[in-house]
């Protein structure tokens, strides 16, 4: 069969075997192009990706430098940072803290405090406290910006604020706030205790 087709091919006239070999020589070239381009393409490709990924190694160097240089100020004892953080024995005498806090300011801004409690949130140093509240818009927003400001510093990680009957005497609605709100213990008395 394939002697068959070679001297038919080689029968056929000169013009026909021309253009047959052109055909092929192109066809070989433009899969050699092919090739090529698909290489050169794909090694662009992975230089782009090198170089982003180099970009991004050294993006995360300099926040890992930034992590340690602001963990080596914050344990270091006359530093300034260490007044972000509440100082006590253990994580249940910040707790009592932050709830006197929270008494002494509701009840300062005009609000009732409900009930508060120390509850266990994922970090060894956070200390969290919710509360239910009961006071006017203005009271609570005035709570809000009072957490939000407060030094050491304190953080709001969930809050719900719904609305009661209309308070006539005040003008204005009553609201029901509850809220979870952590601070964070001194790493320095933790690194002491430990040792």
């Amino acid at each position: 069969m394939v002697a068959e087709l070679m001297a038919r091919l080689f029968s056929t006239s000169q013009r026909f075997q021309r253009n047959l070999a052109l055909s092929i020589s192109l066809a070989l070239c433009l899969a050699a192009f092919m090739l090529v381009w698909g290489g050169v393409s794909l090694l662009s490709r992975t230089y782009d990706e090198l170089q982003d990924a180099r970009v991004q190694l050294g993006n995360l160097q300099r926040l890992d430098a930034a992590a340690n240089a602001l963990n080596q100020a914050t344990l270091s004892d006359g530093n300034e940072r260490v007044q972000d953080f509440f100082t006590g024995a253990n994580s249940d005498v910040v707790g009592a803290k932050l709830q006197a806090w929270l008494q002494e300011t509701v009840d300062e801004l005009g609000g009732q405090l409900a009930s508060s409690e120390v509850v266990n949130m994922s970090s060894k140093n956070t200390v969290s406290v919710a509360a239910d509240i009961e006071g006017s818009w203005k009271s609570l927003q005035n709570l809000l910006v009072r957490i939000e400001t407060s030094r050491p510093a304190l953080f709001v990680e969930n809050l719900n604020i719904v609305s009661n009957d209309y308070d006539d005497r005040a003008g204005e609605p009553s609201l029901n706030m509850h809220i979870v709100f952590s601070g964070i213990r001194n790493p320095v008395a933790d690194a002491k205790e430990g040792s």
